[in-house]
């Protein structure tokens, strides 16, 4: 039985693809194995998540309720509290 790979993880903000020891950084030749992957198998090779760079660039974390917030909003989606956006 063939083991499957894990999948390849990439942000979904910038396309940077998350190496191996955990950083972050663009790949195309990773990328388009991975795409090769999906259609020659038809199985899922690419999870989206996002890199510390554009975490921090677009979320804050409420500091009433600890939500993870979208820095564009003034106003926490869960709780109402205001929003400290730097």
């Amino acid at each position: 039985m063939k083991q499957q790979k894990e999948p390849l993880k990439v942000c979904a903000w910038c396309t940077m693809v998350q190496q191996v020891d955990g950083s972050w950084k663009l790949d195309p030749e990773a990328l388009a194995a991975a795409e090769a992957d999906l259609d020659e198998e038809g199985l899922p090779k690419v999870s989206h998540g996002i890199c510390p760079d554009c975490d921090a660039k677009s979320f804050v974390v409420c500091p009433l309720c600890e939500t993870l917030c979208d820095k564009q909003k003034k106003h926490c989606a869960r709780c109402g509290a205001v929003l400290e956006v730097r």
